[in-house]
């Protein structure tokens, strides 16, 4: 039998089937033991118990084969149905996909801002010393006289070469700063829209069964 439901009747069939198969699983006898005398097993008949078996081992069959159909028809949907999110076209797979993995996303993000972080107040911390070794360099030259001070020329002359020579900086290849406002904006569009589009997509999106 033909039928066409939509991706989110089919992930409800899903969950479903999955109920049920587990549930005929547990309850599922199809083999017993009986005294050679007795035509029973257990109370039941044997002509009943061999019937029962055959039939509880094709309804799960049957059950198995159509979640299998079901599932396989929903996968096929996901990997050819497109949707946005941001400014970012993906198939509903890559949605899926991205939203199970986007823990590796925030640990990279939370990385970067680690090592920034802790690079900047290491650089901020060894300028600040050299900020006061200037300092003391200039009070050196001016002596006791509070009144004395370097014209602009002679403190240079002192502060220029000091500070080329001790001054610290960030190596900054990636411009990491730039780099993970960006990442984090794309995580933050990315989760306050994945669920609502996706939702919206299964609503309407429709698939083909043929049982």
């Amino acid at each position: 039998m033909k039928r066409t439901i939509t991706v989110t009747e089919g992930l409800n069939e899903l969950k479903l089937y999955d109920s049920k198969i587990e549930k005929a699983i547990n309850n599922l006898k199809l083999i017993g033991a009986k005294k050679k005398s007795v035509d029973k097993v257990g109370v039941v008949n044997v002509e009943k118990f061999v019937a029962d078996a055959k039939a509880a081992h094709q309804s799960i069959m049957d059950l198995i084969r159509n979640r299998n159909a079901l599932k396989a028809a929903i996968v096929k949907s996901n990997a050819i149905t497109y949707l946005e999110i941001g400014d970012q076209k993906m198939t509903v797979a890559e949605a899926i996909e991205r939203k199970n993995s986007i823990q590796y996303e925030k640990e990279l993000l939370l990385a970067m801002k680690a090592q920034y972080g802790s690079a900047t107040v290491t650089v901020n911390k060894e300028n600040a010393k050299v900020d006061n070794k200037v300092d003391e360099l200039i009070l050196t030259l001016v002596g006791r006289d509070t009144t004395k001070k370097l014209d602009k020329d002679e403190q240079a002359a002192v502060e220029v070469p000091y500070r080329a020579k001790n001054e610290w900086e960030l190596v900054d290849p990636l411009n990491l700063f730039d780099l993970m406002t960006k990442l984090e904006a794309d995580i933050d569009t990315f989760e306050s829209q994945v669920d609502g589009k996706l939702s919206l997509c299964n609503a309407t999106t429709f698939i083909e069964l043929d049982f």
